[in-house]
């Protein structure tokens, strides 16, 4: 522009040059104020140039503005689009759980009045696998839903080939869709772990646990509930591994998620403290795993039903700790009303009801109280429980020297005598003497002498 006005001032032709100094006065006023000068021929494009240059900061507003609508405009353009895809992958979901569900209808497909709960997985398992119709990843879904659910009837009798053959379904279905991590893939991990863990492969399950963390993080983010559901399970692996203070870390983590993405009362806060609390009495602070416990039993009682499992294992958790810190009478209530809520939920000769049996029949044995209840429950245990599973549990030569303590506060010496016996029968070698040493000092203080030296003289222990 200075050019111009330069240009202007030195033309040949006067009627080209400006007309009066007021002219080229005013033209340098309008070069240093930034607008158009009048020697240069305005067209839109040079009166705008200097209009923003002119306006700075207003037209960077503008600008900015007009950027976040196009951005805005965009984003939600693709917005709709997920969405699009996900209300039509919902139409497909509910069309095809309802398919499904149809085939169980005995009046329309296979179901009967007679099938159980694992006919009725196996329908819906077999129905998802033979429809070709469906959505790849609804068909991941429901596999993985129906093997989640196996887990909790079947526990670490679950083939783990049927989990296996679940994940690999899954990362077969994401190739085909030119994906590498799903969300459906990380579940698959989680449940082959689960899986693993529940057979006490706790190695095996900890090296699956961080590989569906590793996608689950991937996938939703490190701070979704899905991670912390699987950080909550990697932490309990850990423990059972007596590591424990990577435990701790990752039920510290699961607890912060949980907390954010569901609120501190909230059925997945209360299994995060639950598990710290285990993690406490495994450690050795049983008081403080009380407090953890009953903190856990009262967050899950309020967002769930009276008879809810997890009440019961609240109720249980918090009556076996009881108990070992010498709180028997404390222990009872809370013992019978988790026998009762778990007996109904999983019946009877499984390992959740013979636990609860169990610890109910020590804690009246600690308290003093009427021994026919435990004498009830333990008799019950023994007959409906498999000797090996019982084995594994509990322990047939604890179970078996409790019921012979509790016979005894009965004042049924033959009864507990052969209690006693089956009790050293089951133990080992190592422990056998000390069985038989305590059960004959039971025997004879509750005045049953001839049933004390028979099972001293059984096992060389003298009388």
């Amino acid at each position: 522009d200075l050019d111009i006005i330069a240009i202007t001032c030195l033309k040949s032709r006067p009627e080209e040059r400006y007309q009066s100094a007021q002219a080229l006065a005013e033209d340098l006023e309008r070069f240093l104020t930034g607008r158009p000068i009048l020697a240069r021929r305005d067209s839109v494009a040079y009166v705008v140039r200097k209009w923003i240059r002119r306006n700075r900061a207003a037209t960077a507003t503008a600008a900015f503005i007009l950027t976040l609508i196009v951005a805005s405009g965009i984003a939600l353009l693709i917005l709709y689009g997920m969405a699009e895809v996900n209300r039509i992958r919902a139409e497909r979901t509910l069309s095809s759980f309802r398919d499904t569900f149809q085939s169980i209808n005995p009046e329309i497909g296979q179901g009967s009045i007679a099938m159980n709960v694992r006919d009725f997985l196996n329908l819906i398992e077999d129905d998802t696998k033979r429809r070709t119709d469906m959505d790849p990843v609804v068909v991941e879904t429901l596999l993985n839903t129906v093997e989640a659910i196996r887990l909790g009837f079947e526990g670490k009798d679950r083939p783990i080939e049927r989990l296996e053959a679940v994940l690999e379904t899954c990362r077969v279905g994401a190739a085909r869709r030119g994906l590498i991590d799903t969300g459906e893939i990380a579940e698959a991990l989680h449940n082959l772990a689960r899986g693993h863990f529940l057979r006490k492969e706790f190695a095996r399950a900890e090296e699956l646990y961080r590989e569906s963390l590793a996608v689950r993080k991937r996938v939703h983010g490190e701070g979704s509930a899905e991670s912390a559901m699987t950080m909550q399970h990697l932490a309990s692996c850990l423990r059972e591994q007596k590591k424990f203070d990577e435990a701790a870390i990752y039920f510290g983590r699961a607890f912060d998620v949980q907390q954010k993405s569901h609120g501190s009362e909230s059925s997945e806060v209360a299994a995060v403290v639950n598990g710290q609390a285990r993690l406490l009495e495994d450690r050795g602070d049983r008081t403080a795993a009380l407090a953890y416990y009953q903190l856990a039993l009262e967050k899950v009682k309020k967002v769930t039903v009276a008879g809810d499992f997890r009440v019961g294992r609240g109720h249980l958790n918090v009556g076996r700790t009881q108990r070992k810190l010498g709180l028997a009478s404390d222990a009872l209530p809370n013992l019978r009303i988790a026998l009762e809520i778990i007996r109904a939920k999983k019946g009877p000769g499984v390992k959740d009801t013979v636990e609860a049996q169990c610890e109910l029949a020590a804690a009246v044995a600690a308290a003093g109280t009427d021994p026919s209840e435990g004498v009830t429950e333990l008799r019950s245990a023994l007959a409906s429980l498999p000797i090996e599973a019982l084995a594994r549990d509990w322990g047939v030569a604890a179970v078996q020297e409790l019921l012979g303590r509790l016979l005894v506060a009965q004042h049924d010496g033959d009864g507990a005598e052969a209690a006693f016996a089956a009790a050293i029968n089951a133990a080992k070698p190592a422990t056998a003497n000390e069985i038989a040493s305590r059960s004959a000092m039971a025997l004879r203080e509750a005045g049953f002498v001839e049933q004390a030296e028979r099972i001293s003289r059984g096992v060389g222990v003298g009388p």
